[in-house]
Parts: C-alpha cells; structure tokens; sequence
C-alpha cells in the first residue's frame, strides 16, 4: 500500500529521523553535567547509599548558597556604637496633615462667668440632652479637676438658670419621640403607657 502512495519505506523512516534531527538542533545545550554511574558491584545496600547520595546532591543543588562576609558587609562593633537610635523626642514633629494639634481647652470657670452664658446657650440649641451637651463642652473647656464632669457642667447649667430650660427640653424630646423604626405603633406604647 505505501508503494501505491509513492512512498517507500526507507523514505519515511529517513524523513522522521531527518526531523527527530532538526528538533534537537533547536534545542538548548544541557547546562549540567549528568551524574556518575553508579558501580554495579555495589548491590543491594550500594543501591540505597547510591540514593542517599543522589538525593544529597539534589538538596546540595537546590538549597540556598551560603555568601561568604565581605568587609563592606561587616561592620565594626565601634559603627554601631557612633549612631544612637533615634528617641521618641528625638524625632521631628510631624507637619501636613500628620498633624494633630488640639486647641487649648479653657477653665469652665469662664463657662460660669455672664460672658460664658451666650456660648452655653449656643451648645444648648445644638444639643439635643446633658450627655450631648457634655460632649460638646468637653472639647473646648476642662473641668475643675482635669476633664469637663457631668456634675461640672450641671453646675453651670444652674449658675445661669439654664438647667430647667435643658430639663423641659429633654422631656419635650421623649413625648414626642417616634417609635423605632419598623416597629408598628401598636407595638410601641410610646411614653405616655
């Protein structure tokens, strides 16, 4: 049959070796060096030791190398002694928008004198109950003993005649609180129950 194809026999075999031929010429060069024959009089137990030293080998090949220290990579103890580690206040201040500087906060004696009133009744009106209004205060005065109270800022609601103001405010808020959302009225009886 190949005869009636036209090609004969040493013809296709020559064509594939021919081929098998060119494909190994683009191949790369082999980079290593094949390993030793093993002894054939080793026998069984050469064998396993033959293994062992194979896979030494491999592990050789594939671990890390070790760099040997150059004098530019060691450094002397007395080079490390020269520069001090940089301290916290050592550092400089940050500047941008790194920094965070907080205003000074006043005594909340100012809020007690009559020029404190008008400030106090302007966080009243932003403020919706005392724990509010106690957060505002907070950030712009101190209290008596380092941070604004709840007691400080009460003493100061009373010294202007604006506690009972805050009071009918905070009690105007809970009757005409809404029911929370997604609760129907019926199931939310309101201060008034």
């Amino acid at each position: 049959m190949r005869l009636l194809r036209g090609r004969p026999r040493a013809g296709a075999r020559a064509r594939a070796e021919d081929a098998t031929a060119r494909a190994g010429s683009r191949r790369a060069p082999l980079t290593f060096a094949p390993p030793p024959a093993a002894d054939a009089s080793a026998g069984k137990k050469g064998g396993k030791a033959a293994k062992e030293d194979l896979e030494a080998t491999v592990k050789e090949r594939i671990a890390p190398r070790k760099r040997a220290p150059t004098e530019d990579t060691l450094g002397s103890p007395a080079d490390f002694a020269e520069e001090p580690a940089l301290s916290r206040r050592d550092l400089p201040r940050p500047r941008g928008r790194f920094t965070r500087v907080e205003a000074p906060r006043a005594s909340f004696m100012e809020l007690t004198r009559l020029t404190g009133k008008p400030v106090v009744e302007a966080a009243m009106e932003a403020a919706d109950h005392r724990f509010a209004l106690l957060r505002a205060l907070s950030q712009r005065f101190n209290g008596a003993r380092g941070e604004l109270t709840q007691v400080d800022l009460e003493n100061v609601l009373r010294d202007h005649g604006l506690m009972d103001a805050m009071v009918e405010k905070e009690r105007r808020r809970c009757w005409t609180a809404s029911p929370p959302s997604g609760a129907p009225p019926a199931a939310w009886p309101g201060p008034w129950a």
